[in-house]
């Protein structure tokens, strides 16, 4: 474990349940190799010792210490926004082995529900999708709303729906901006080549929590993801069993007993923060 802020513990304690895996908080580490920029030769010599590595440091300082990672092939999990800058992203697609095994924590594609969710309907029925993803924070002066919050809905977006892009248009609400914190309501509208959209509204200026995503098919039907739960027409269909950090992590196990390189959240991620960098930020 690198990092062991909320989402550090959140994975620590996940980890801490299988018998079989044996955890190390390498945060004190690291944060000295990053200060004196010798991570390098702190990670060469850590290849040796760890099989994998869980990177949940602050989104300012997880590219510096993925470049070192991807530079030794080192299998990893990082957290989304993959990176805050094309810039970063250009460097990410430099260093990365075609086959390193890399997770990015889009949760959406780890949920239990959302496989399910996906599995209720073919791409060709859908009328319209409407996502709503955010919250009253996190408030970060190093990170923008729209990457703290857009890439997982813009993700499920673009991974449900193949068509070309036609049409794009984007609008962000200032709540309030104070010490270079900015609290914002973003929306977006996406128009596919064969006429179906998808409405996003997502940031860290809602009052609560607020996580659902609704699909409106063609023939009048509504299918519902909210918080992990399926519904289709109102009606409970599946509940979300194990949780989508459990499958994340399980995944990421497998990868490395296997040898296997499974590149779908790494290339979501990808696909994602390249749109985002060309046509928002």
């Amino acid at each position: 474990m690198i990092g062991n802020g909320k989402w550090g513990s959140n994975y620590k304690n996940t980890l801490l349940r299988y018998k079989s895996i044996k955890v190390s908080d390498l945060t004190p580490i690291i944060k000295t190799g990053y200060k004196t920029n010798k991570l390098n030769s702190l990670f060469y010599n850590l290849k040796t010792k760890y099989d994998g590595l869980i990177v949940a440091t602050p989104s300012s300082k997880q590219n510096k210490i993925l470049i070192e990672i991807l530079k030794l092939n080192i299998p990893v999990i990082v957290e989304k926004p993959l990176c805050i800058n094309k810039f970063e992203l250009k460097n990410i697609m430099k260093y990365k082995n075609k086959n390193q095994i890399i997770y990015v924590n889009h949760y959406h594609l780890f949920s239990t529900s959302f496989k399910k969710f996906k599995k209720s309907f073919k791409p060709s029925q859908v009328k319209s999708i409407f996502i709503q993803d955010g919250n009253f924070g996190p408030f970060r002066k190093n990170l923008s709303p729209i990457l703290d919050w857009a890439p997982h809905s813009i993700g499920v977006t673009l991974n449900l729906f193949k068509s070309k892009i036609v049409k794009f248009h984007y609008s962000k609400k200032l709540i309030e901006k104070k010490n270079n914190i900015e609290i914002l309501i973003i929306k977006f509208l996406f128009i596919f080549s064969n006429g179906q959209k998808a409405f996003i509204k997502v940031g860290n200026g809602f009052k609560n929590r607020k996580n659902k995503i609704s699909v409106f098919l063609k023939n009048n039907e509504r299918i519902i993801l909210e918080n992990n739960l399926l519904y289709k027409d109102k009606k409970l269909i599946q509940k979300n069993e194990p949780k989508p950090m459990d499958n994340l992590l399980e995944e990421f196990y497998k990868s490395i007993i296997n040898k296997s390189y499974n590149n779908v959240s790494f290339n979501i991620a990808k696909k994602t923060n390249s749109f985002l960098f060309k046509r928002v930020i």
